[in-house]
This record gives structure tokens, sequence and C-alpha cells, in this order.
């Protein structure tokens, strides 16, 4: 067997929650990963998104784009049945 590497990416919990300040500045959340993904879809949330783990996995409020998992988890391809509406406008 070969060494697993020891920088290799965990996947990210799609019910891993998160706070995250919206482009008004307000504090929102909690939110699963799964939802973050469905806003940056929509365009709510993206690279500079503040976010913060519920869990405390995260030290401080980081960007998205800082936050590996998360980002490579929200930047995936999503089904196509999981296309958000161009109408899309979350509820908080």
């Amino acid at each position: 067997l070969a060494p697993r590497s020891a920088n290799k990416l965990r996947t990210m919990d799609s019910a891993q929650e998160f706070f995250f300040v919206d482009g008004a500045g307000s504090q929102c959340g909690p939110v699963t990963a799964a939802t973050l993904k469905e806003y940056w879809a929509g365009g709510y949330v993206n690279d500079t998104t503040y976010a913060f783990a519920v869990d405390g996995s995260t030290a401080n409020w980081t960007p998205i784009s800082q936050l590996p998992e998360l980002y490579t988890f929200c930047t995936s391809a999503a089904p196509p049945s999981a296309a958000m509406p161009l109408y899309f406008t979350p509820t908080l």
C-alpha cells in the first residue's frame, strides 16, 4: 500500500455548519456547507465572503477562498438537479 499524503485535502461534510457575513456586512447563519454551496451557485456568497465554522475548526472569520475544503466544495460542479434558478433569494 502506498502511504497517504499528509497534504491530501479532506472531504467537506455537507452538513457542517458555518456563520458567514453577507454583502451588507451582516452576520448570517448558521447554515450548512450544502446551503453555502447553493448560495455560491446563486451568487449570494463568493471567494471573498467571510465564514466561521460553528464547530470551531476555523480560528477566525476567514474568506472562503482561504478555507480549502469549503472552497473546493462550493466550487465543485453541482448535479444538474441542484442548479439554482436565476431569481434565487436566500431566506435567512
